[in-house]
């Protein structure tokens, strides 16, 4: 049962916290999903677009290292400030395989403390075999 002292409203109303008449302050830092690359991608790639979802508008950050705390990653995603981010990476050559941390804050400063991982690899060239003449 809600009724009204004061103009204070006692009691819960959906969506709104006991006593404040307001909604509930968010607490919870952003879900992260649909994490793309994934996989191998082709050999002689030299740089792919990271990207990943939210399911609330934020800013998110990556690294190379995992743990890093979201207020300590220096790599900010250069599409963000909503729910879809994505950025540019480079450097990347056959053979290896990449590990970004990301971890996003929502606007109200909810930030995650767990890294939420994209991996790929990019593929060894196609043959890896060499023939040397033996007349020269």
């Amino acid at each position: 049962m809600t009724h009204t002292t004061e103009g204070i409203v006692v009691g819960r109303v959906e969506g709104q916290a006991k006593g404040t008449g307001g909604s509930l302050p968010d607490t919870t830092p952003p879900s992260r999903s649909n994490e793309q690359p994934m996989g191998t991608l082709p050999s002689g790639t030299t740089s792919t677009t990271l990207s990943l979802t939210t399911d609330e508008t934020a800013n998110c950050k990556y690294s190379t290292t995992a743990g890093t705390s979201y207020t300590l990653m220096t790599q900010t995603f250069s599409t963000t400030d909503s729910t879809s981010h994505s950025t540019l990476v480079s450097g990347l050559s056959d053979g290896n395989t990449y590990n970004y941390y990301v971890r996003c804050q929502d606007t109200t400063g909810n930030a995650n403390t767990n890294d939420f991982l994209i991996v790929f690899s990019v593929a060894s060239s196609a043959s890896g075999i060499y023939y040397v003449s033996t007349t020269g």
